[in-house]
């Protein structure tokens, strides 16, 4: 008799599976008033992204770069060796601003004439 009533034993011994469907609205979330300005009001993009990078660089403080006595004594710097210190220091760091900026002076160049190339290409 079970090949006779598959379909019965079939649906006593399966388990019941529900499925239910809701659906939900994204695009109802509320848009700031400000989201879309008409044109004649909008900014234009490349103005605002410099107008905000000189913001930012204008929110930079300048970083000193050489080492003053009160910053020695405030490391523990015996008082008999510091003006020796306070010298050697100075001289070694104006040698690496020096030296970063020979470094990156030459990158420029490098990847201005590089720009250069591209742009001739494109255009020729």
């Amino acid at each position: 008799g079970y090949f006779r009533h598959y379909m019965l034993y079939k649906y006593a011994f399966t388990k019941k599976t529900e499925m239910s469907f809701s659906t939900v609205y994204t695009h109802t979330v509320s848009v700031p008033d400000n989201f879309l300005q008409p044109l004649g009001e909008a900014e234009d993009e490349n103005q605002k992204l410099k107008k905000e990078e000189q913001e930012a660089m204008a929110k930079l403080e300048p970083v000193s770069t050489e080492v003053t006595a009160a910053d020695l004594e405030a490391a523990g710097v015996p008082e008999d060796i510091r003006e020796k210190v306070l010298a050697q220091v100075n001289e070694q760091l104006t040698a690496m601003k020096s030296n970063l900026d020979q470094k990156f002076q030459s990158t420029t160049k490098g990847m201005e004439s590089k720009l250069q190339e591209l742009e001739k290409k494109i255009r020729g």
